[in-house]
C-alpha cells in the first residue's frame, strides 16, 4: 500500500522534517527503508541540501560515485565549511564532484585567501547560483565584491557574522551586476585574529559608506539589516543609502542595536515599500509604543498603495513602561499611508508586553 502513494505526496510529507535536526534527519532516512519508492523520496529529501566540512567530503566523494541514486543532480542548496586547519582539502576535493548547475543556494564559510585562490573555480563548478551567504569569516570589501561578481546569475548576498578587515577600497569597479538586487547584513564588530579597539570596529554603517562609494552604487530591492547603530561611526550611511536609492526598496528589516532606537529617518525615501519588518533589541524599560509611533510616522505617503505587511518583533522582551498602545492603533486605522495594509504582526518574548499589546 506504501508503494501506491504519488511521490508527490511523499515529497510533500518528507518536506515537513527539517533537514537541520539531527532526529527529524533520521526520521527521513528511516522513511527510506520501507520500500523502493519511499527510498528514492527519502534521499531526494536528504540531499537536496548537503553540508560539506573537512571531516565529512571524503566519504561524501567515496559516496557519490557507488550509490544507484543520482545524488549530484538532486543537490539544490551546498554548504561549504572549511573553518579549520585543513580549509584547502574541500577546494581541492569539490571539483572531483564535476560541474553542478542544479545548484542554486551556497554558502560559503572560508579563509579570504583560501577563498580568493579558488573562487574562479567555484563560479565555473557552480555557474547558476542564484543566493549566497559567506559566512563567519573576515573578509575585506573587495573580495566580498568579487566574489558577487564571479556568480552572473546572483540575485542574493547574505553576509553572516562577516567581518571587514579593511577600509574602504579605492579605485574598485566591476560594474552593474546584472541580477544582484537582494541583500542582508548581519556583521560582527570584532575581530579574532586584530586586536579589539575603537578602530578595529566595524558595522553596517562601514559596508554601506563602501557601497556608496562605489560608481555605480548597487541598487537593491530587498534589504535586511541587522545589528542598525548609525551613531557607532558618527555619521548614518544607511539613511543615505535609503534617501537615493530607497525608492526601490520593496521589502525592509530593520534590527536595532542601538537601546535608543527612534526609527530610520530615511524611511520616508522608500516610497514603494511591500513589507516592513522592525526587529527591536532592548533590554530594558522602554515605551516601544512611543518608538514604534515614531517609526510609523516617517513611512512614505506613498506607500499607502504598496505597503501590505508590517512585522515587529521585541527580541528580548523588553520591560513595559506605562505602555499606552492608542496612539498606536489609531495611526493605523486612519492614517492613509495603512490604508493598504493586510497584515501588522506583533511578537514580543515577553509576554507581559504581548498581552498589554492584544488588549
Amino acid at each position: 500500500m506504501a508503494a501506491l502513494l504519488p511521490s508527490e505526496l511523499l515529497d510533500r510529507i518528507f518536506g515537513n522534517f527539517s533537514l537541520s535536526d539531527f532526529y527529524e534527519r533520521r526520521t527521513i532516512a528511516r522513511f527510506g527503508l520501507v520500500c523502493k519508492s519511499w527510498g528514492s523520496a527519502s534521499r531526494y529529501q536528504l540531499f537536496r541540501s548537503v553540508k560539506l566540512t573537512e571531516r565529512n567530503i571524503g566519504s561524501f566523494l567515496e559516496l557519490v560515485p557507488a550509490s544507484a541514486f543520482p545524488i549530484s543532480s538532486v543537490i539544490r542548496s551546498l554548504e561549504l565549511a572549511s573553518g579549520g586547519r585543513n580549509q584547502e582539502i574541500i577546494c581541492a576535493s569539490i571539483p572531483t564532484l564535476g560541474a553542478l548547475p542544479l545548484i542554486k543556494r551556497l554558502r560559503i564559510t572560508m579563509n579570504e585567501a583560501i577563498l580568493m585562490d579558488n573562487l574562479s573555480m567555484l563560479g565555473e563548478l557552480f555557474p547558476n547560483i542564484t543566493e549566497l551567504q559567506l559566512h563567519a569569516s573576515e573578509l575585506s570589501f573587495a573580495t566580498i565584491l568579487r566574489t558577487t561578481h564571479m556568480f552572473k546569475l546572483l540575485q542574493s548576498l547574505a553576509l553572516s557574522w562577516v567581518y571587514l578587515t579593511d577600509g574602504a577600497p579605492s579605485g574598485l569597479s566591476l560594474g552593474v551586476h546584472p541580477h544582484w538586487h537582494k541583500l542582508a547584513l548581519d556583521l560582527t564588530s570584532m575581530s579574532v585574529t586584530q586586536p579589539l579597539n575603537d578602530t578595529s570596529r566595524t558595522t553596517s554603517e562601514h559596508f554601506f559608506g563602501f557601497l556608496l562609494a562605489l560608481d555605480p552604487v548597487p541598487v537593491m530591492t530587498t534589504l535586511s539589516v541587522s545589528a542598525y547603530n548609525p551613531g557607532h561611526v558618527g555619521h548614518a550611511n544607511l539613511s543615505r543609502y535609503l534617501q537615493r536609492y530607497g525608492k526601490n526598496i520593496e521589502d525592509l528589516r530593520i534590527e536595532t542595536q542601538n537601546l535608543k532606537f527612534v526609527g530610520v529617518d530615511a524611511l520616508s525615501s522608500c516610497t514603494t515599500l511591500k513589507r516592513l519588518e522592525i526587529v527591536l533589541n532592548l533590554d530594558r524599560y522602554t515605551r516601544i509604543d512611543d518608538q514604534l509611533l515614531k517609526t510609523f510616522k516617517n513611512v512614505a505617503r506613498s506607500c499607502q498603495h504598496t505597503l501590505k505587511h508590517i512585522a515587529v518583533v521585541d527580541m528580548y522582551g523588553a520591560r513595559p513602561v506605562n505602555l499606552e498602545w492608542d496612539d498606536l492603533d489609531e495611526l493605523l486605522a486612519t492614517d492613509k499611508r495603512f490604508t493598504g495594509l493586510e497584515l501588522f504582526f506583533f511578537q514580543s518574548s515577553n509576554s507581559l508586553v504581548e498581552s498589554m499589546f492584544s488588549t
